[in-house]
């Protein structure tokens, strides 16, 4: 899904966060289902997380799912980079004769 994404964006710079966007919603449904299997006794037998690092672990989790819904929500729906007064925010682009993003803050 990403390397079609990467093909129908016309600046690489784009392609590549439109990818990283996508291949994000993936990575909490990796890190609980790792916190899971790995805090099995079944799975795991004597190795298995104590409680205390299950804990910490599913916390981790949770922090990383809130960063990634954030970063998704800050960048869909504020995607023109302005505030209501209509102030300048973020970082703006400078693109050079190819087309190649380079950022400026």
């Amino acid at each position: 899904m990403a390397l079609i994404i990467i093909m129908l964006v016309s600046n690489p710079f784009m392609g590549l966060i439109y990818s990283q966007m996508i291949l994000s919603i993936q990575l909490p449904v990796t890190i609980f289902l790792q916190v899971y299997l790995t805090s099995s006794g079944k799975v795991m037998g004597k190795y298995k997380n104590r409680t205390s690092t299950k804990w910490i672990l599913y916390i981790f989790g949770r922090d990383c799912d809130r960063i990634e819904c954030d970063v998704i929500y800050q960048y869909v729906l504020k995607i023109d980079g302005k505030k209501a007064n209509g102030e300048r925010v973020g970082v703006e682009m400078a693109t050079d004769s190819a087309g190649y993003a380079a950022g400026r803050s």
